[in-house]
Parts: C-alpha cells; sequence; structure tokens
C-alpha cells in the first residue's frame, strides 16, 4: 500500500488545509500561525509558485493514486473532515490517525466505517489498550518505543503497527524485522526497496513539510 501523509489544520475562518507546521516561519518564510488568519491570507503565502493546499485539493488529488494518512492536528472538525473525505477523496483508502484519543472516539462515533489510528510518542503499551478501547485498527507508535514484547501485543490486538518518522536505513530493517506494517518515512524513495522486498506494506510517505 502507498500511503501519502499530510497533516491537517484549520485557518482562522474553519477551512481546513494539509499543513505541517502550525507556523509558516520555518517552510514559508512569514512569520504566521495558520489557525490565526484566514483562508485568503493564506492563499497569500507563495513560495515558488507553491501555495498550501486544501484538504480537498490533496484528497483529490491522491484518491486514484495512492492511500492517504491524515494527521488531525485540530479538534472540533471531525464532521467536516469526514465529509470532505466523502466529497473529495476514497474513505476506504484514507486513514485517520491523531496523539487526540478525543478526535479518534468522536471520529468513530460519528462513522462505524471511518478508518482510524492512534499515534504516540513515549508509551507504546499504555496506548495499545487505549487503541484497541477506541476501536482503531492501526497504533503509529514513536519508532524508538518499538520493542518486541508490545509489538506482539498490538498485533495480538488486531492492530497493524506503523512506526514514525524512519528515514534511516538501518532503523528501517530493524523494525521491518521485528514485523511491524508499515513506516512513516520522509524519504520514501530511498527506503521504498527495504519493503518492496517484502509482502507486506509499502512505507508510508510524509512529504507536506
Amino acid at each position: 500500500m502507498t500511503a501519502v501523509e499530510v497533516d491537517v489544520r484549520s485557518t482562522s475562518d474553519g477551512i481546513l488545509i494539509a499543513c505541517h507546521d502550525q507556523n509558516l516561519k520555518r517552510v514559508w518564510g512569514r512569520s504566521m500561525d495558520v489557525n490565526r488568519i484566514t483562508f485568503r491570507e493564506l492563499r497569500g503565502v507563495e513560495l515558488r509558485g507553491d501555495r498550501i493546499p486544501t484538504l480537498s485539493e490533496v484528497a483529490g488529488a491522491v484518491k486514484k493514486k495512492a492511500s492517504l494518512d491524515l494527521d488531525i492536528k485540530v479538534s472540533g472538525y471531525e464532521e467536516a473532515i469526514l465529509k470532505v473525505i466523502e466529497a473529495d477523496g476514497n474513505p476506504s483508502r484514507t486513514l485517520l490517525t491523531s496523539f487526540d484519543s478525543a478526535v479518534l472516539s468522536r471520529l468513530r462515533s460519528l462513522s462505524s466505517n471511518c478508518r482510524t489510528g492512534l499515534i504516540e510518542a513515549g508509551a507504546f503499551d499504555d496506548a495499545i489498550e487505549v487503541a484497541s478501547s477506541l476501536g482503531a485498527e492501526s497504533i503509529l507508535p514513536h519508532a524508538p518505543d518499538v520493542r518486541p514484547e508490545p509489538l506482539s501485543v498490538a498485533k495480538d490486538n488486531g492492530l497493524l503497527v506503523v512506526p514514525w518518522t524512519v528515514n534511516e536505513t538501518l532503523l528501517a530493517k530493524h523494525l521491518l524485522g521485528l514485523g511491524v506494517d508499515g513506516i512513516v518515512t520522509d524519504d520514501p524513495c530511498a527506503l521504498a526497496p527495504l519493503v518492496l522486498n517484502r509482502d507486506e506494506s509499502w512505507p508510508h510517505c510524509t512529504k507536506d513539510s
């Protein structure tokens, strides 16, 4: 499975966008928080002809080419996100992920069919129980937290395990050898051969920065 991972945020007037950073300074050279500016103001930010896309634009561009992994950075927009994916994307090939378990719980209450994944950073063991209680299909642990014992527990609970962010070949080989179901990477071209040699999933691709 080829999956493109993007972060979902919102402008001050409620337009859902695909943007990695909360502040535009690092990538776009403008010290502006996206949640404090309108969508019209956001569209005025440009870098070599590129502008920050809406979630709708991303969903439409990806739906016939790859799966989509949405890392949801905002709460309160769960219904709007589901509507965008239903209208412009491919729900069956979209994974909705978040560090915020409340976001995943609301998504599940709104749609029994949506695919969800819990992202964790520092407590893989505890997160397995939370992910299972939320009805998530996946858990995305921080790569250094992946160890054989909790990985086995996660799989016994029916969870796909996709650690983030894996950019080094040795780490990718180690995790794939342990039996993870995929990896989140900033460098899919470099790591793809490692995964293509297996029967499981292609690495998730992080290219939204």
